[in-house]
């Protein structure tokens, strides 16, 4: 009876080891899915803020356009032409170096355990 169970344990163990790769196998797939969705995650959250800034420097854009052509229509002195233009570069230059400040910093804070909370 002995000798029988052990026999037929040894011809099972191929179809044990199959089943294992398998759960295995199985195993890596959910593990790789979880990665894929948490790194959705973050590109989605990142690609929203990039985004939402790529529409402030566009608003900076165009409020600036907007008051230099008035300022062109109206024929208004050139000094205060040349200011408008200034203050507007300085002000949109200023919005991109915050901007990107604060992209690369959201990018740390997101690649960081705390931050996948």
């Amino acid at each position: 009876q002995s000798r029988r169970d052990v026999v037929e344990e040894v011809m099972k163990a191929p179809l044990r080891r199959l089943d294992n790769a398998i759960s295995h196998l199985t195993d890596c797939v959910h593990l790789l899915r979880m990665h894929a969705t948490v790194l959705e995650d973050i590109q989605s959250r990142y690609h929203k803020l990039l985004w939402m800034h790529r529409i402030q420097t566009f608003l900076g854009l165009s409020a600036t356009t907007g008051l230099l052509s008035l300022c062109v229509f109206a024929s208004a002195p050139m000094p205060v032409t040349g200011g408008i233009l200034g203050v507007g570069a300085l002000s949109i230059g200023a919005l991109q170096y915050s901007n990107s400040r604060q992209l690369s910093n959201y990018g740390v804070e997101l690649t960081n355990s705390d931050g996948l909370a």
